[in-house]
């Protein structure tokens, strides 16, 4: 689905490669495991209540989820979506 007005028709087109979409979703993977870790510790040590620490992790790993999982649906889009630089008559200058 390209927009009628876009950056194919102005001649902008900035190279996204498969190999970067990777490595900024793995780096973005592991940052949320490490955070995830630290608010699991803090949770489990300084949380009055069982019952609040449930509904905190719960929401937190929902969202977690959710987030991961429109990361994952907007790369899948926009590498279905866009047209590859030569179909469409663009040049990188």
């Amino acid at each position: 689905m390209i927009l009628p007005f876009s950056a194919v028709k102005l001649g902008i087109h900035i190279p996204v490669t498969p190999l970067l979409i990777f490595a900024l979703t793995a780096l973005l993977l592991a940052a949320w495991g490490i955070f995830t870790l630290i608010l699991r510790y803090h949770w489990k040590h300084y949380s009055t209540r069982k019952a609040e620490m449930f509904a905190m992790s719960f929401f937190y790993f929902i969202g977690s989820a959710a987030l991961i999982g429109l990361l994952c649906f907007s790369a899948f889009l926009y590498f279905t979506s866009s047209a590859p630089l030569e179909a469409t008559g663009a040049s990188l200058l």
